[in-house]
């Protein structure tokens, strides 16, 4: 769950994009665009967004943040939330924010996952 305006949520990208280099097709990334600001849910401004942003994994539009909401119940929902989702649809984890250790425990979770090992 990102949106393009967050500076967090494009920090998230450069890590996604690193992630998804090391592992390959082993893995599918799909954003989920969740736009805080009215200009944000604007379709043409996501695409150009994700063109600059280097984005181009699937981008599924949240720009009423219905599913935002539903995924992320109570008062606070935040930017960035990656969930990781295994082969059977369950999460397995779901981390909110940004930083290098939240990439380095996701991308060990991955390794685990595909190993068989969680």
């Amino acid at each position: 769950m990102w949106t393009f305006g967050c500076f967090n949520c494009k920090n998230t990208i450069e890590a996604l994009q690193d992630i998804r280099a090391e592992f390959g097709d082993r893995i599918e990334i799909v954003g989920v665009h969740a736009p805080e600001f009215s200009f944000e849910a604007d379709v043409d401004n996501i695409i150009e967004a994700a063109a600059d942003l280097g984005v181009d994994w699937p981008i599924a539009l949240d720009t009423d943040k219905r599913n935002f909401h539903r995924w992320q119940e109570g008062p606070t929902a935040w930017w960035p939330t990656v969930y990781l989702i295994d082969g059977d649809n369950q999460i397995r984890m779901q981390q909110s924010g940004d930083g290098t250790h939240h990439y380095v425990r996701l991308a060990d979770y991955i390794e685990r996952l595909l190993a068989g090992e969680e």
